[in-house]
């Protein structure tokens, strides 16, 4: 029999300080590439599946020490680690492994204690797919015009929704590093059907903080460079209080 032709993984990925903030907490990275600069505009490309590929979204936590140098720092060891990863065990041992990186930076440079960072991921393999999170950044799998949580969120939510109203985002209970001592992780990470076509939506709570669910899902169709585009401009219209970043992927069979 032929051998198969490679699957083909198209990509749109973008992050941008937002309205607000004046510094970009978050990272990016995708096939290799890592981005924490804000970006004026998505940026879209195609590729085969011939070999893992890893996509990352890290949010730096705002209201620690140098949250973008643990966003970008944990970005470099995950995209260069986890394509060897082939199991649901090994990319755990991995993303612990990471945050281990960053306590031993913050011990090096106590200027730096309690820096961290959330996640959210996804290593896309011939093989199989698996995503993976830690934190609030969301995963989620786009099938006939609606989103569904892959992802699992790592937060405190208010108690009552008049305080869940007045709240500005959700406390998060879980980063890599995040604090002085070092705290093992419970990491969330599952595996993924590659049967048939697949589009994912990766992005950091800036994203779904500024559109709402439907918001979202009407800025999503085929045309991933299009959606890239509308999510970015009706994420700036809506205020874009934090930092925004995402990837869109689509696998084809």
């Amino acid at each position: 029999m032929p051998e198969a032709a490679p699957r083909r993984l198209t990509l749109a990925a973008l992050t941008h300080n937002g309205r607000v903030r004046a510094r970009n907490e978050d990272c990016i990275a995708a096939a290799g590439w890592i981005e924490s600069e804000p970006m004026q505009s998505p940026r879209f490309w195609e590729q085969q599946l011939d070999e893992p590929v890893v996509c990352l979204v890290l949010d730096g936590m705002g209201g620690h020490a140098d949250g973008h140098v643990a966003a970008r720092s944990a970005a470099q060891y995950l995209a260069r680690e986890l394509p060897a990863c082939a199991t649901e065990a090994a990319v755990d041992a991995c993303i612990h492994a990471a945050s281990r990186q960053l306590f031993d930076c913050m011990q090096k440079n106590p200027a730096q204690r309690g820096m961290g960072a959330v996640l959210a991921g996804m290593r896309i393999a011939p093989e199989g797919i698996l995503v993976f999170n830690v934190g609030d950044s969301r995963v989620y799998r786009v099938q006939d015009g609606y989103l569904y949580q892959l992802s699992i969120d790592d937060v405190r939510r208010p108690a009552t929704p008049r305080a869940a109203a007045a709240a500005r985002s959700s406390v998060v209970t879980q980063c890599l590093g995040g604090s002085n001592d070092y705290i093992a992780l419970a990491t969330h990470v599952s595996a993924q059907s590659m049967a048939a076509q697949r589009t994912y939506l990766l992005c950091s709570d800036g994203l779904y903080d500024a559109l709402d669910i439907d918001a979202l899902e009407s800025a999503l169709d085929h045309d991933l460079a299009a959606s890239a585009a509308r999510l970015f401009e009706r994420a700036l219209q809506a205020g874009a209080r934090d930092n925004v970043s995402f990837i869109l992927l689509r696998v084809d069979p």
